[in-house]
């Protein structure tokens, strides 16, 4: 054989395998890695390229659809800051209403009763029977029992609980922390106008506007005088308790509510109508600071 040489077995050559002209070892080799060329620090010679001068065929271009904007409020006359006539105007509705003689509102010595129950109930630190404090401001747990850092259970509703003190001080009714702790061992205090199934499924208190008196059966929206938003976007178990009890006290005190009829609701939120609300219900100087400050 011309292969074998004095008696030595050497292995047959094989053809070497290629595609396309190229070798398979050499192809299926580890691709070589290729660094990125570095950017010239000098500006001026990245801009080396850039032509001295463009010329573009504007008769391609398109409208700008923002430029006639402007033009278009500029035809709507603007709004002046002060409107010394709707001012007067509004100022005149809000006496009469807050002086009018039938609307519904407690008596003075009810007024008082319930400031001081309200105080009482966010200072109830009784252990296992401590009296839950509504909070509006709800995320689908409306009548939930949420403890909070401080030991004490938040139940988050809508404006129910306000339209239920509201009425019972109108009805001259002026109960006791027993009282109020039936009402709620029995679940008579409303927390929510409506449930859905999913809420309510969780909820632990359930009973609704419906079940009891309603100013807003009868015709009426409940307003606060001052403002109870929270504002605040953390949950209401991270909310500093102090600030709790102040959003418990302007919401639940009659003292902080009026009715308006619902004809006229758009009525309560003029600054000019608090105001004078506020003469007539002798709200503290206090409270129209903190009102102010949010």
């Amino acid at each position: 054989m011309p292969w074998a040489r004095s008696g030595s077995f050497r292995k047959k050559p094989t053809a070497q395998r290629t595609c396309r002209g190229y070798p398979l070892e050499r192809m299926s080799a580890k691709p070589r890695i290729v660094k990125k060329t570095q950017r010239p620090r000098n500006r001026k010679a990245a801009r080396s390229d850039m032509l001295a001068e463009y010329r573009f065929d504007y008769r391609k271009a398109k409208p700008n659809r923002f430029a006639g904007r402007a033009e278009i409020n500029r035809l709507f006359p603007k709004a002046p800051a002060k409107f010394p006539m709707l001012a007067e105007l509004a100022l005149r509705i809000a006496r009469a209403w807050a002086n009018d003689p039938g609307r519904p509102k407690p008596r003075p010595n009810v007024v008082a009763h319930w400031d001081q129950l309200i105080s009482q109930w966010y200072h109830d630190s009784s252990h296992d029977s401590s009296l839950p404090l509504f909070v509006r401001k709800a995320n689908g747990n409306r009548g939930q029992k949420l403890p909070h850092s401080s030991g004490r259970f938040i139940v988050p509703s809508d404006n129910s609980p306000a339209h239920w003190a509201l009425a019972w001080a109108v009805s001259g009714k002026m109960p006791n922390l027993g009282e109020i702790r039936k009402a709620l061992k029995d679940d008579k205090i409303p927390v929510a106008f409506a449930f859905k199934r999913a809420e309510r499924a969780k909820a632990h208190y359930r009973c609704t506007l419906s079940k009891v008196i309603s100013p807003s059966a009868a015709g009426w929206k409940v307003a606060h005088i001052m403002r109870i938003g929270l504002r605040s976007r953390k949950s209401i178990v991270e909310i500093d308790e102090s600030k709790l009890r102040d959003h418990f006290t302007s919401f639940m005190a009659p003292r902080n509510m009026f009715v308006i009829p619902k004809a006229y609701s758009g009525l309560a939120e003029l600054q000019e109508m608090c105001d004078e609300m506020r003469k007539v219900n002798h709200l503290t100087k206090k409270a129209k600071r903190r009102e102010s400050s949010k």
